[in-house]
């Protein structure tokens, strides 16, 4: 089976239907994870996402920085799908 892996998660930054950071530290990790949300009409709303990471680690570091090459976007885009669906749940749970 898989290996669970322990994180601890903070809300760094919230600003009701403008925008929502994430600290994550994992070791000596940590990811930023920013959403800014823009509303487009009266259904839909326009979502950003920045994600940084930092690490004292080099292997991690670059492992972070080849994430976003175009080659491995496609784990990134899949990636991203499950948290926008996380984090639409969990504001339409408000």
């Amino acid at each position: 089976g898989k290996e669970k892996v322990k994180m601890k998660q903070v809300v760094s930054e919230y600003e009701k239907n403008k925008n929502i950071t994430f600290d994550s530290f994992f070791a000596q990790d940590k990811i930023v994870t920013t959403y800014r949300f823009r509303p487009e009409g009266e259904e839909f709303t326009y979502v950003t996402l920045e994600e940084n990471a930092y690490s004292s680690k080099t292997s991690r570091k670059y492992n972070y920085m080849l994430m976003t090459l175009p080659l491995l976007r496609n784990g990134a885009m899949k990636k991203l799908k499950r948290q926008l669906t996380s984090l639409k749940t969990m504001i339409e749970g408000e």
